[in-house]
């Protein structure tokens, strides 16, 4: 996971190599649809990612089945993952996301981001 979101840190590219085109990457990573995750105004998705404008820092985020979640800041070369598996479906499991993402991912960044 950390890897993954590397690429996207990185623009594509793992080390020397391109793996990821840049336009992808670009296009990935732009609004095509507004969310409600409640961070801020400046929220939205792009392909797989959930976008934030938190406290003037652009964070993207991925989220994944049980508890499995990529935080990126790429203006910071910062990857966070949290991997989980959550026993619970559905409407938990929504508010489980929800706090790992609010409580401990984002304030993580945050300090991160900070420094």
């Amino acid at each position: 996971m950390v890897k993954f979101g590397q690429l996207f840190t990185n623009n594509g590219m793992y080390g020397s190599k391109r793996i990821i085109s840049e336009s992808y990457i670009k296009e990935a990573t732009s609004h095509h649809q507004p969310h409600d995750m409640e961070i801020n105004g400046d929220e939205g998705y792009g392909y797989c990612w959930w976008l934030a404008n938190h406290n003037h820092n652009p964070v993207m985020v991925a989220m994944g089945y049980a508890g499995q979640i990529i935080a990126i800041s790429q203006r910071h070369n910062t990857v966070i993952t949290l991997t989980h598996n959550w026993r619970v479906s559905g409407k938990k499991a929504d508010e489980q996301q929800q706090y790992a993402l609010k409580k401990i991912l984002i304030p993580t960044l945050e300090g991160i981001l900070a420094e």
